[in-house]
């Protein structure tokens, strides 16, 4: 008698119970729970549930078939021959019906499993959009202008070394220094210019 062969060890589900003792009343074998147990593993309570049910069963065609009026040997023959296709035309449905549901268990458990996945690479993605979106505010919030000298970012400035950034600073202050006095030339120009030629005028009127 072999044993989880027919069935799924380790339930015991109804179908696996009816499947076990089933196979075991045809070997000839009383179902007991020890014995359905070896063959479909689960607890005790689960198979006795489920072996009980069986029995129920069992006695209900039993006592079906002897509610059958009297007939005739041959009769009773025909009989007993269609009620035995009739119960294995009903277990290979019900058999059926079992390998689709577990088939269906499968393909839902795949499912749950790649969107389980997809729902985890989503989140990786948002994670890594959020840390560049940091990054890219990080980095704009390091760009600094120098007046003419246009915008460098810290980075940039760093990378000339400690004094870098100070001599950046004394070339503007330096460039505006420049730019006053430029500006004061420009404005002494004129006024020097008018003077002498004031004293030019003077000169050959005397």
């Amino acid at each position: 008698m072999a044993e989880a062969s027919s069935t799924q060890r380790g339930k015991a589900t109804r179908e696996a119970v009816f499947a076990a003792a089933n196979q075991l009343d045809a070997d000839g074998t009383p179902p007991t729970v020890e014995k359905v147990g070896k063959i479909t593993g689960g607890s005790f309570s689960t198979i006795t549930k489920h072996l009980r049910a069986w029995r129920e069963e069992r006695a209900a065609k039993a006592e079906l078939m002897t509610a059958v009026p009297d007939m005739p040997a041959e009769m009773t023959a025909l009989w007993a021959q269609l009620w035995r296709l009739a119960e294995a035309e009903h277990q290979e449905r019900r058999d059926a019906w079992h390998h689709i549901r577990r088939a269906l268990e499968v393909e839902i458990s795949e499912r749950d499993k790649e969107i389980a996945r997809l729902e985890a690479l989503t989140a990786e993605n948002h994670a890594t959009i959020e840390q560049l979106t940091e990054r890219a505010k990080a980095a704009e919030a390091r760009t600094v202008s120098f007046g003419g000298l246009g915008y460098v970012t810290w980075p940039a400035v760093n990378a000339g070394g400690p004094e870098l950034p100070w001599t950046l600073f004394d070339g503007v202050e330096i460039a505006a220094d420049l730019h006053v006095r430029s500006d004061a030339v420009s404005e002494a120009l004129p006024e020097e210019s008018a003077s002498e030629t004031a004293q030019e005028a003077q000169a050959i009127d005397d």
